[in-house]
């Protein structure tokens, strides 16, 4: 995790998390967990929409 500029109550600084990660010190290749829940929330969608609660399964798909 790392301090970035952004939203947050600790003076517009808040924490940035991560849902994969590697070995790789520079964190290019690490997936943050905003992009993460994103990719699950259309995916889940995507299969909830086959029974018609497709809204249902992208609030669920965002649920950390």
């Amino acid at each position: 995790m790392e301090d970035v500029e952004g939203w947050g109550g600790d003076g517009g600084r808040a924490m940035k998390f991560y849902a994969h990660s590697t070995d790789n010190p520079d964190k290019s290749d690490w997936q943050t967990l905003e992009n993460h829940l994103q990719g699950v929330a259309d995916l889940a969608e995507e299969f909830a929409a086959v029974f018609g609660a497709g809204e249902w399964g992208r609030l669920a798909g965002l649920l950390p």
